[in-house]
């Protein structure tokens, strides 16, 4: 996590005239169980306790593991429920939240207030994550759209791991589509 170079993460972001600090990733050891969880809970706290004390937004990033079933929980409802929404916000990756098991629009809404930045990435349908470009796939971005037009959300990252041809013909892809989805419900 960002405990080893907090500094240098936040002395970079300042210097590119970024105030968003993102945790990007959770290391396997420490999302065990429901007891991990509440440990990264704790430690999310701490993090961003100091970026805001030093001016920063601090956001955790979702990948699929997050929505494991532990006896009726998953972890990230233990980071919902135990971070402080003051110094934690959620960087929501549509194509996780999607694998994971939840319609990414209704997952947006559910943190109004804590998730302002969202990372669209699209996927085929299947057991196996294979990555699409924005609207090329199984998620409904229509809703998620709108899910955000109703919230706080003022930052839209394409993410795209692996592109089936080449990069920039995927990000061109991806952003005609979400050009043309945006027009169709009527957002800037």
């Amino acid at each position: 996590m960002l405990e080893e170079s907090f500094n240098h993460i936040a002395e970079f972001n300042r210097s590119i005239g970024n105030n968003r600090i993102v945790c990007p990733y959770l290391r396997e050891e420490r999302r065990q169980d429901l007891d991990g969880y509440r440990s990264v809970a704790r430690t999310l706290n701490k993090i961003g306790k100091k970026c805001k004390d030093i001016g920063f937004e601090f956001y955790y990033h979702n990948h699929a593991f997050e929505f494991k079933d532990y006896e009726g929980k998953c972890g990230f409802d233990i980071l919902i429920e135990e971070t402080d929404p003051e110094l934690v916000r959620f960087e929501i990756d549509t194509c996780w939240v999607k694998f994971g098991g939840r319609n990414p629009a209704k997952f947006i809404k559910s943190l109004a207030g804590r998730c302002q930045i969202i990372h669209l990435k699209d996927l085929e349908a299947g057991d196996k994550i294979v990555f699409r470009e924005v609207g090329e796939g199984i998620i409904d971005f229509n809703d998620v759209f709108r899910a955000c037009s109703n919230s706080s959300v003022d930052w839209f990252v394409v993410e795209q791991d692996v592109c089936a041809t080449n990069a920039l013909e995927c990000v061109e892809t991806s952003l005609c589509n979400i050009n043309k989805l945006k027009s169709n419900i009527g957002i800037d």
